[in-house]
């Protein structure tokens, strides 16, 4: 904390290396729900930009940090307040929230008892918490059929796959697809990929592109 506060410019480096482990997180247990072993696809260059894939994982830091800040708000003011904790204390709602618990301070030690090493504990838990229930969530989303759905031209061929293909993502050397109809998860090389094209369907009243409306 004292090396943050002499140099403000560390937080934003410390902030970017903490989204990039939440991105590796997400893309773990997201792709784990298809036996896909992610990390043996990446290199290096995918893990600086892994938390920028998922833009919503830095809201679910933001919320973690806020919310265990409120929730350990009554230790801050214990440790600032000691003499009214202590009149808290002798109530019953006061023993709730400042309870007299030496189990951290027994086989951890004191340092590890402070309220910013235990603020920062518990918004690493949630934050984990929060991203693997969101990768868990998409996933069972696109294993339910629902996904971004894309045809894929191989560069040696000039048909494409048969069968629905989803997205799940890129890394720097492959294509990473969901087939819903057999079940399967293929890793292709970037290399043998001649183009991808989405297959959103657009809108009923507007012709499909290149084409003509024709007078009757």
């Amino acid at each position: 904390m004292r090396a943050l506060r002499r140099e403000p410019v560390l937080i934003v480096s410390l902030g970017y290396v903490l989204l990039c482990l939440i991105g590796l997180w997400w893309s773990v247990n997201f792709y784990n729900a298809f036996g896909m072993p992610i990390l043996q696809y990446m290199q290096p260059a995918d893990f600086l930009v892994a938390g920028l894939r998922e833009p919503e994982l830095l809201g679910v830091l933001l919320v973690a940090i806020v919310l265990m800040t409120l929730l350990n708000w009554p230790l801050v003011l214990r440790d600032r307040h000691r003499h009214r904790a202590e009149e808290f204390r002798r109530r019953w709602w006061g023993r709730l929230v400042y309870p007299r618990s030496r189990f951290v301070q027994t086989f951890f030690g004191d340092r590890l008892a402070r309220v910013d090493t235990q603020l920062m504990v518990n918004c690493v838990l949630v934050t984990a918490a929060l991203v693997y229930h969101d990768a868990r969530v998409k996933a069972d989303q696109v294993l339910s059929g629902d996904g971004y759905e894309v045809d894929i031209q191989m560069g040696d061929a000039a048909s494409s796959p048969p069968e629905r293909v989803l997205m799940l993502g890129t890394t720097a050397g492959f294509v990473i697809v969901h087939k819903p109809q057999s079940g399967r998860t293929d890793a292709i090389p970037i290399e043998s990929v001649g183009s991808i094209r989405s297959m959103k369907t657009p809108p009923a009243d507007s012709p499909p592109p290149g084409s003509r409306k024709t007078s009757p």
